[in-house]
């Protein structure tokens, strides 16, 4: 996971994600005010998701594959993105891939 946090912020979502059993999960900070784009580029993730229109760009340009904008309760702090789309949240979307794949395998 890449997240643009400060370091005590970082401790705390690793926390968050250890209680919720994801303790494999890496966790990358990039800083609050930092780009994700080298991250991403780097690790050449097939799928991202984020709340800010500025990340969802970022995933673009470094060449992710499939990108999605949670809505996260706010207007994403920019402009649109043409071609991501927007979901309420993140498990409804997995959900909703899951199933299409089931759906087609029968």
């Amino acid at each position: 996971m890449i997240s643009a946090v400060d370091t005590p912020a970082r401790k705390l979502r690793q926390q968050a994600m250890d209680d919720l059993v994801l303790r494999r999960a890496c966790l990358m900070a990039v800083g609050s005010k930092g780009s994700k784009y080298h991250a991403l580029k780097g690790l050449k993730p097939a799928f991202f998701a984020d709340d800010l229109w500025k990340h969802c760009r970022e995933a673009i340009y470094a060449g992710v594959p499939h990108v999605v904008r949670v809505s996260g309760g706010h207007d994403g702090d920019g402009v649109p993105v043409p071609g991501v789309r927007v979901v309420d949240s993140i498990g409804g979307f997995c959900g909703e891939r899951f199933d299409r794949k089931v759906a087609n395998a029968r």
